[in-house]
């Protein structure tokens, strides 16, 4: 889409060695490689068995196993870019029955059963995955389904401040409407006058709650930057204006110095851990499906430039969008009057959660 992001494609290939074999210089080689990663990302995946739950990982720890449930949006939206890419549809009808089973009662990637490890992030990977399926003209649902327009839009209304800047920004895009481009321009504006964006372009994870958010937590993860970059991209995309290629260029630089060791993908906070050490040449020996995601998004990445453009409402876009979801009231049961009864069964619950609390920051400690 913008031609200053070609430029961090060289990069990628350092990163896809271990025991694969491909031919860089070959379309059909990368996709070969590709479909082999992709196959084995799946079998991490049980949704689609009996008995389990489909869209999700095994999850979450430490009980259930080791993935939560946001790291289920991102394995949809890593197999929709890869089909998107590479062309093979394989796993289409998986990401389909995914994406819409995660949909929630109020179509917007919320669901109560997920409510102890629902953040606003990782409601976005949801909703970035649904608007993957609209920009690439996914099959769409039935109309009594929840659309992916449409899922994106509700969930728009509450998501932490990188993933609201993108998705405002693929909304604007897709829709040409500028209510999304100017929430973008307002939150881009404020990550950089609160300094998560600095002048030298180091991309900050956030401020610690304790002390007013004064205090910048400056980890660095690609995770944010990139966020950042894709949203610029779009908006310069739409707006043909320079201050976002400038911006573009800008978060590539900050990107390249911090996160490309000698031209070798490198995370700084997941450095030693989670099969991420990749600048030693070495395979760590960790494996799982995030180690897959990565190999799989850096090997059929390759092919971005001979796939189709992200389509628009105007540009052959078709999936149906609603402006207000999200917006609209939830409906609960109406509540009686609170009796004395119901004021000692409160009472009774919070002392058996303080209780709780109390035992188990006791057994932590011990």
């Amino acid at each position: 889409m913008i031609p200053s992001l070609v430029y961090l494609l060289p990069l990628y290939p350092l990163a896809v060695q271990a025991a694969l074999e491909v031919d860089l210089n070959s379309t059909e080689s990368i996709k070969r490689a590709a479909a082999q990663v992709a196959e084995d990302l799946l079998t991490y995946y049980h949704g689609d068995e009996p008995g389990q739950i489909p869209g999700i990982l095994p999850g979450p720890p430490p009980g259930g196993g080791d993935y939560y449930w946001w790291e289920g949006g991102a394995m949809w939206g890593a197999l929709l870019d890869y089909w998107h890419w590479t062309g093979d549809g394989t796993y289409n009808n998986l990401s389909y029955q995914a994406l819409l089973w995660q949909a929630g009662p109020n179509r917007d990637f919320v669901d109560k059963n997920w409510s102890f490890s629902l953040g606003n992030d990782d409601q976005a990977f949801w909703a970035m995955s649904a608007l993957i399926a609209a920009e690439t003209k996914f099959e769409d649902p039935p109309p009594d389904q929840p659309q992916w327009l449409a899922l994106a839009q509700a969930a728009f209304v509450a998501i932490a401040n990188g993933c609201f800047f993108n998705m405002g920004a693929r909304l604007a895009r897709y829709t040409k409407n500028d209510t999304y481009l100017d929430w973008s321009i307002r939150t881009w504006d404020w990550l950089v006058a609160v300094k998560y964006i600095d002048d030298d372009w180091n991309v900050y994870d956030g401020a610690d709650i304790s002390n007013n958010c004064t205090i910048i937590v400056k980890q660095q993860f690609s995770y944010n930057a990139a966020i950042l970059l894709q949203g610029a991209a779009y908006l310069y995309n739409y707006t043909s204006d320079q201050i976002w290629l400038d911006r573009i260029n800008g978060l590539l630089d900050g990107i390249e110095r911090v996160f490309f060791v000698k031209g070798v993908a490198y995370e700084p906070a997941c450095e030693g851990g989670c099969g991420f050490h990749w600048t030693s040449g070495k395979f760590d020996g960790l494996l799982g499906a995030g180690q897959q995601m990565d190999v799989l998004g850096a090997l059929s990445s390759l092919l971005i430039m001979d796939a189709p453009v992200a389509v628009t409402n105007d540009t052959g876009g078709t999936s149906v969008g609603n402006p207000d979801a999200g917006a609209e009231k939830p409906t609960y049961s109406e509540l009686g009057p609170i009796t004395m009864g119901d004021r000692a069964g409160a009472g009774i619950v919070t002392v058996v959660a303080i209780s709780l609390a109390i035992t188990s920051l006791w057994w932590m400690i011990k």
